[in-house]
């Protein structure tokens, strides 16, 4: 607690973040700490299932519906070679939360 506290005993970045360690309680009532780390795991995750349920429908020409899929436009800088590299890639930000809270809620369940 006092490492999420600043000089004054005030909150930080950190703790808003949920970087600091919280407390929670289990089904049983037991306190025990959980940790960020599974929040960052959830994350990814969520990215991946995004990636691939995005691919699937997006490239199909769909837009999902309610998933709002879109095409991310990637223009990289040219490299060595004449040659630029464009990439499209589908993402939905609704599906990343849903998916990072779906995957952050089976991490904390299995801990």
């Amino acid at each position: 607690r006092a490492a999420a506290e600043g000089l004054k005993g005030e909150p930080t970045l950190a703790a808003f973040c949920g970087f600091a360690a919280t407390a929670s309680w289990d089904i049983s009532g037991n306190r025990r700490e959980v940790r960020s780390m599974s929040f960052i795991k959830a994350m990814i995750l969520g990215a991946i299932l995004t990636g691939v349920v995005s691919l699937i429908v997006g490239s199909q020409g769909s837009d999902g519906g309610l998933l709002s899929i879109f095409p991310v436009d990637v223009h990289a800088a040219k490299l060595h070679f004449e040659q630029v590299h464009n990439f499209t890639f589908y993402w939905s930000w609704p599906l990343f939360l849903a998916g990072s809270g779906l995957a952050w809620a089976i991490i904390l369940m299995l801990d």
